[in-house]
């Protein structure tokens, strides 16, 4: 089976859209205080998004430590997010050897 097959949204896209969620709130401690709000709103809307696609993305596979990423989820939440696209496969990979951890 396929890793990639539970995903419902390709891995590329999903790091581009973490980028553009990247620049968001890096916009947030740039623009002023007439265009804050719109950006506060657009990060969070990309954050919310994104935080649900890997959110499923981590339940549905069987990963390695599955969960130390659930409870990263929810409290480390921006750096999941970051972090979990880049060594998705590496963890996939380690919980289809290690079945117990997952």
């Amino acid at each position: 089976m396929n890793s990639n097959s539970n995903i419902t949204i390709n891995l590329t896209t999903i790091k581009i859209l973490i980028i553009i969620y990247l620049i968001l709130l890096s916009l947030i401690f740039i623009v002023s205080s007439d265009m804050l709000v719109p950006v506060v709103f657009a990060s969070s809307g990309f954050g919310i998004v994104l935080w649900i696609i890997i959110f499923a993305d981590i339940v549905n596979n069987k990963i390695y430590n599955k969960v130390f990423w659930i409870m990263s989820m929810f409290i480390l939440s921006t750096l999941a997010i970051v972090v979990y696209p880049f060594i998705r496969e590496r963890l996939i990979s380690m919980g289809e050897k290690y079945p117990s951890r997952s």
